[in-house]
C-alpha cells in the first residue's frame, strides 16, 4: 500500500489560479546525503535505502543517513548502479569498473577488482563505467561495456569475452529468468536492436535512424515489464512488444533512466526536463511531468509504495503517491480550519473555511468565492441542490445560496419570524435537502426549520411546536422521518410531531453530533460513546476498544466498501458488509493527514476529501484497500549484562548477567518515529506490551528459556503478519542446579539428624538430671531425717518421760511430728518460700536446742526489702548448713553457742543466705571428725543439688564456707554463705 508524506507542495502559476502537484519531500546534503549528485537508489532485503552518489554510498533508515566512502570499504568514492545477487546482497559499480558488495550493512570491495581493471584497460572501451552487470547463481559475474559486448568473470577471477571476434553493430537485450541484460557492439553506430527472448527466439529489429551515434550511446537504458521492453538510446525511446519495435518516441532531451511501476506505468527520466510518467505504459497519451527542469537519474518504489527519484543536481525526492494531493496556502487555499466540503457531482467542489471564507476547486485549481460583506463569522454547512442547481450555504445567522457564480442571501420569510428575526436563522448547523421534493430542512440552535419547494419558510419548530433543542445534525431516514442529533440525544419528527427516542437506549439520551442515514440503518456519531448503529430493533456500538481512532465522532461518510469516520485522532475505515465483526482499519499518520483532527469529510467520484485544521488532502477512497507490504522490523542491539552482543538466537546467558536490553525499530519512510510496536517475552509474560518505544529492558530475569516476540503496526492499524523473534536462555545458578539441591538436601538431612540426635541426648540428659534431682531430694530428706537426729530426739523424749516432765515431752513430740510432716510435704517441691524455710528451721532448732539443754541460741534475720512470703528458694537448702554448725561447731565448744541465719539482698538483684556460728571452726572440727566414724553428707548433698540447679540457670548459685577470726587471728566461728545471683530480678 502507498502512503504519503505531506510536507511540501508546489504549484504552477496560471493567471492567478494555481493547480497542485503530488506531495513530495526533497532530501539534500543538509539532510545528511554526502552529495546532491545522486545516480541510483536501491532498497536492500532489510529495508534500508541505499543511494549511489559522486561522493560515495549513503544508507537511509528513515531517521538518518550513514555514508560510506573509501575509508569504509568502497574501492572508489564515485559509485553509479546497484544490482541484487541471487542471495539478496547489493552490488554497486564505480569508476574504473570497480565493484563492491553490500552485505549485513557493511561494504567490501570485490576481490577480483584488480583483474577486472587490467582486463578493461586492455580492451580500451569508450568508458570504464559498466553498461550492465549481473551476478549469476554460480557466483560468476556477467558484465557489458558500451560498444564492447559482454564478458564473464569466473569464480577463480579469470575473465572471458563471450563474443570474441563478433561485431554485430547492434544493441542486444537478453531476457533471462534472472532479469534483463543489456549489451552493445558497434564501431560507428548501432544498426539493429536484437532481443534474445526467454524462449530462445532471437528477434532482430533494424535500426536506421542513426548514421553516427558515437558517444551518444553512453546513456542506453532498458527495462522490461510483462511482454514489453522499453529501450532508450540517447534522446529516443523504443517500445518493443514481444521483441519487436512497436513505437519510437523522440525527446527534446537526453534520456538518462527508465523504470516501470504498477500496472506497467513507464517512468522516463531526462537530463533537463524532469520525469515523464506514462500511465499504464501508454506512449500515445500525454505524460505527466514531475520535477520539470530537474535531471532525474533513477526511479525506485520502496516497500511502502513511495516513489523515490534521484537527481544529478537536487539530491533525492520522495513522492508518496502521484494520486494523492494536498492543498494549503501554497495552492491559494487560505490557512484555517476547513468547515465543510461539497460538490456538484461533476467537476466543481467547494471548500468552506472558518472566518466566512469559501473556495471553489475545479480540475484541481482553486479560486476564492466572493461573499457579501456581513457580520457572520462562520460558515456551518454546504449542500448542493440538484433540483435548483445551486449551492446552499448555512451560516450562524443567514442562509445563502451560490448560483451562476454569484452569492445571494435567502431571507427567512416565516410569518411569525419576520419581526423577531429580520430574515435571519438562529445559527444553522446542518442543511438536508429532500432531492425528490425540493424541501429543505435546516437544523439550528433553536430547533428545526423548513423551506418548502416554493422557496418559502413555512415551518419553525421553536415558534409552532415548542421544540427548541439545539440540532447538531440531521438526516432523512428510509421512512421519510427527520432524525435529529441534539445535545439531549436523538429526536424524530414524523407526521407533524416531535418525539425523543431516549427511552430506547441510554446512549440515545446523550449528545449526538452526527446523523447519517444508510439504508435502513442510522449511523450516529456521538461525543464519547463512539459510533452507533441504530436499526428498527437493535442498537450496536463501536468504540476505540474495537479500533476506532476516537470515541468522539465528528464526521461520517460511506461508500460501497467502507463507512469512514473522522475523529480528533484520524480516520477509521469500517467494513460496510460486516461492520461489527471485522477489524477497523485506521489512518492516523500525520505524514498522510496534515492534522489528525478531522474537521470535515466528503466523498465524490471515489475520491475522499479530508479537511483538517491545517489544510485539505484528496486521495482515492479505496486507498485503504491497497495491499500492504510488511514493515521491515529489525532488532538492532542486544545488550546482555551491560555488554553489547551479536544479535542472534540461542544465547546462553549466565545468571550473573541476567539483565537484558533490546533495541529495535521498523523501517518506515512515511511514519518515522510514530510507529506503534508491541512486544512480549514468552517465558516471563503472556500479555503484549503496546507502545511507541523502540526498546525493551528486563533488568532481572529468572533462569529459564525465553523468546522475545516483536511486531509493528502499519498505517491502517494492522500488525505485520509475522512477528520477529529472538530466543535466549538464562542459565540456572549453581544453587538452583539438581546436584546442588541434592547436596543441600543431604547436608540438611545430616544437620537435621545431628540436631535430632542432640535433642534426644538433651532429653536424656534432662531426664537424668530430673532423676538425680529427685534422688538428691531424697538424700536431702534422709540427711535431714538421719538416724542420729531421730535417735537423739527420741532419747530426749525418753529423758523427759523419766524425769516425769510430761508437758515437755508432749511439746517436744508435737514439734518433732510437725517437723517430720513439713519434711515429707516439701520433699516433692522444687522451691519453698523463705517463710516456710524459716518455720521448718525454727522447729528443727527448737528440737536440737531442747536436746542440748539450751546450750545454744539462734536467730533469723531478713533484709527489710525482702518479702518472705513471696520470695522463694530451693527447698530446705539451709538445713544441712545449720546441722553442720550444731554438730561440728557448737557441740564441742565450751562457750554458749549462737547461730545466726540471715537472708539479705546484694547489688540490688542478688540474694545472699548466711549461716554463722561461734563454734570451734573448721580446723578443730576436722580433727574431731577424724576421731569419729560418723560422716556428715549435708554439705556434699547441697553441692550436688546446686550443681543440678545451675544446669538450668544462666548465672550459677555459689556456696562459700569461711572461718571467722578475731583481731588476734583466733578462730571465733564459721560462716557459710550461699549466693543466689539475679534472684530478685528473676
Amino acid at each position: 500500500m502507498k502512503y504519503f508524506i505531506l510536507l511540501l507542495i508546489s504549484f504552477l502559476a496560471a493567471a492567478g489560479i494555481r493547480s497542485q502537484v503530488p506531495v513530495h519531500i526533497n532530501y539534500r546534503t543538509e539532510h545528511g546525503l554526502p552529495s546532491s549528485e545522486v545516480y541510483n537508489a536501491m532498497q536492500d532485503r532489510q529495508g534500508y535505502l541505499w543511494f549511489a552518489t559522486d561522493h560515495g554510498l549513503s544508507r537511509y533508515d528513515g531517521y538518518r543517513y550513514e555514508n560510506f566512502d573509501k575509508q569504509k570499504g568502497l574501492p572508489e568514492s564515485t559509485v553509479f548502479n546497484f544490482r541484487k545477487d541471487p542471495w539478496g546482497r547489493l552490488w554497486v559499480n564505480s569508476f574504473n569498473s570497480y565493484l563492491a558488495i553490500i552485505d549485513n550493512l557493511t561494504v567490501k570491495a570485490y576481490r577480483y577488482n584488480g583483474e577486472l581493471s587490467e582486463y578493461i584497460a586492455k580492451i580500451k572501451p569508450h568508458t570504464t563505467i559498466l553498461q550492465d552487470f549481473m551476478i549469476l547463481p554460480d557466483s560468476t559475474v556477467l558484465f557489458s561495456l558500451v560498444a564492447k559486448g559482454k564478458h564473464l568473470i569466473s569464480k577463480d577471477g579469470s575473465i572471458t569475452d563471450l563474443q570474441p571476434g563478433e561485431n554485430c553493430n547492434c544493441i542486444e537485450i537478453d531476457l533471462t529468468p534472472g532479469g534483463l541484460f543489456l549489451n552493445s557492439q558497434w564501431n560507428a553506430a548501432p544498426q539493429s536492436i536484437i532481443v534474445n527472448m526467454s524462449d530462445g527466439r532471437r528477434i532482430v529489429n533494424p535500426l536506421s535512424i542513426f548514421n553516427d551515434i558515437g558517444q551518444k550511446s553512453v546513456q542506453t537504458r532498458a527495462v522490461w515489464f510483462d511482454s514489453t521492453v522499453y529501450l532508450s538510446l540517447h534522446d529516443h525511446l523504443f517500445q518493443l512488444i514481444h521483441g519487436q519495435v512497436k513505437k519510437v518516441l523522440s525527446f527534446d532531451d537526453k534520456i538518462i533512466t527508465l523504470a516501470t511501476g504498477a500496472n506497467g506505468t513507464l517512468y522516463v527520466g531526462t537530463l533537463r526536463s524532469g520525469l515523464h510518467v506514462y500511465a499504464n505504459g501508454d506512449l500515445s497519451t500525454r505524460p505527466e511531468i514531475l520535477l520539470d527542469e530537474v535531471a532525474v537519474s533513477s526511479v525506485l518504489f520502496d516497500h511502502e509504495g513511495s516513489l523515490w527519484l534521484t537527481t544529478l543536481n537536487n539530491g533525492v525526492y520522495q513522492f508518496p503517491d502521484p494520486l494523492v494531493t494536498s492543498y494549503d496556502e501554497a495552492s491559494q487555499l487560505p490557512m484555517g480550519k476547513i468547515i465543510d466540503i461539497e460538490s456538484d457531482r461533476q467537476q466543481r467542489h467547494w471548500i468552506a473555511l472558518d472566518k466566512f471564507r469559501l473556495v471553489e476547486m475545479q480540475a484541481g485549481k482553486l479560486k476564492p468565492v466572493e461573499l457579501p460583506v456581513s457580520a457572520e463569522t462562520e460558515i456551518s454547512d454546504l449542500k448542493w441542490d440538484v433540483l435548483r442547481q445551486r449551492l446552499w450555504i448555512g451560516t450562524n445567522t443567514y442562509l445563502y445560496y451560490l448560483e451562476n457564480n454569484k452569492v445571494y442571501r435567502f431571507l427567512n420569510d416565516h410569518e411569525l419570524s419576520i419581526k423577531g428575526y429580520k430574515g435571519k436563522f438562529a445559527g444553522i448547523k446542518e442543511i438536508v435537502i429532500d432531492q425528490a421534493t425540493g424541501t429543505i430542512w435546516l437544523g439550528s440552535f433553536s430547533g428545526l426549520a423548513r423551506v418548502n419547494s416554493k422557496g418559502n419558510v413555512d415551518f419553525m419548530s421553536n415558534l409552532t411546536h415548542s421544540f427548541t433543542e439545539r440540532v447538531e445534525s440531521l438526516d432523512i431516514d428510509a421512512s421519510g422521518s427527520i432524525c435529529m442529533g441534539t445535545l439531549k440525544g436523538l429526536w424524530q419528527f414524523a407526521n407533524g410531531e416531535f418525539s425523543s427516542r431516549a427511552a430506547e437506549h441510554p446512549f440515545l439520551a446523550e449528545r449526538i453530533t452526527r446523523v447519517v442515514s444508510m439504508g435502513d440503518t442510522l449511523l450516529l456519531g456521538t461525543r464519547g460513546n463512539g459510533l452507533l448503529f441504530l436499526t428498527s430493533d437493535s442498537l450496536y456500538q463501536l468504540t476505540q476498544q474495537q479500533g476506532l481512532t476516537g470515541n468522539s465522532v465528528n464526521h461520517i461518510v460511506y461508500n460501497k466498501h467502507y463507512i469512514i469516520t473522522g475523529t480528533n485522532s484520524g480516520l477509521s475505515f469500517i467494513d460496510r458488509a460486516n461492520p461489527l465483526n471485522t477489524r477497523v482499519k485506521t489512518l492516523t499518520n500525520t505524514s498522510l493527514i496534515p492534522s489528525q483532527e478531522i474537521s470535515s469529510l466528503f466523498l465524490a467520484d471515489d475520491k475522499l476529501f479530508v479537511g483538517t485544521n491545517s489544510g485539505l488532502i484528496v486521495f482515492p477512497a479505496d486507498i485503504i484497500l491497497k495491499p500492504l507490504d510488511p514493515l521491515p522490523l529489525l532488532i538492532t542491539t542486544l545488550n546482555i549484562g551491560g555488554e553489547n552482543c551479536e544479535v542472534r538466537n540461542g544465547h546462553r546467558i549466565p545468571f550473573s548477567k541476567n539483565a537484558v536490553h533490546i533495541d529495535y525499530f521498523a523501517i518506515s519512510f512515511l511514519n518515522t518515529g510514530r510507529l506503534t510496536y508491541k512486544h512480549r517475552l514468552i517465558g516471563l509474560e503472556d500479555e503484549w506490551v503496546i507502545n511507541q518505544k523502540t526498546n525493551a529492558s528486563y533488568p532481572y530475569l529468572p533462569p529459564g528459556e525465553y523468546i522475545f516476540e516483536l511486531n509493528v503496526m502499519n498505517q491502517n492499524g494492522s500488525w505485520n503478519p509475522e512477528s520477529v523473534t529472538l530466543s535466549f536462555s538464562i542459565i540456572r545458578p549453581y544453587w538452583q542446579t539438581v546436584w546442588f539441591v541434592l547436596l543441600i538436601i543431604f547436608v540438611g538431612s545430616a544437620i537435621l539428624f545431628l540436631l535430632i540426635n542432640r535433642r534426644i541426648r538433651a532429653i536424656h540428659k534432662r531426664n537424668n538430671l530430673v532423676d538425680d534431682l529427685n534422688r538428691y531430694r531424697q538424700e536431702a530428706l534422709i540427711s535431714q531425717m538421719n538416724p542420729h537426729f531421730m535417735f537423739n530426739a527420741l532419747n530426749t523424749v525418753q529423758r523427759f518421760i523419766l524425769e516425769n516432765d510430761r508437758l515437755a515431752s508432749s511439746r517436744y513430740l508435737s514439734k518433732f511430728a510437725r517437723l517430720m510432716r513439713r519434711f515429707l510435704e516439701s520433699s516433692q517441691k522444687q522451691s519453698i518460700s523463705i517463710n516456710e524455710e524459716f518455720e521448718a528451721l525454727s522447729l528443727y532448732l527448737e528440737l536440737e536446742a531442747a536436746r542440748f539443754r539450751e546450750k545454744f541460741t539462734y536467730m533469723f534475720y531478713t533484709s527489710p526489702n525482702i518479702n518472705r512470703d513471696k520470695m522463694h528458694m530451693p527447698v530446705y537448702i539451709i538445713q544441712p548448713l545449720v546441722e553442720n554448725a550444731i554438730w561440728h561447731g557448737l557441740m564441742n565448744c565450751s562457750r554458749p553457742g549462737r547461730i545466726e541465719i540471715s537472708i539479705i539482698s546484694s547489688n540490688g538483684n542478688d540474694m545472699v543466705c548466711k549461716v554463722k556460728d561461734n563454734g570451734i571452726g573448721r580446723a578443730e572440727a576436722a580433727k574431731l571428725k577424724a576421731s569419729h566414724d560418723r560422716k556428715s553428707l549435708g554439705i556434699s548433698i547441697i553441692q550436688k543439688r546446686l550443681s543440678l540447679i545451675n544446669t538450668r540457670n544462666s548465672m550459677p548459685i555459689t556456696i562459700l564456707i569461711n572461718d571467722l577470726t578475731d583481731d588476734e587471728g583466733h578462730v571465733t566461728g564459721t560462716e557459710a554463705v550461699i549466693v543466689f545471683p539475679g534472684w530478685f530480678k528473676n
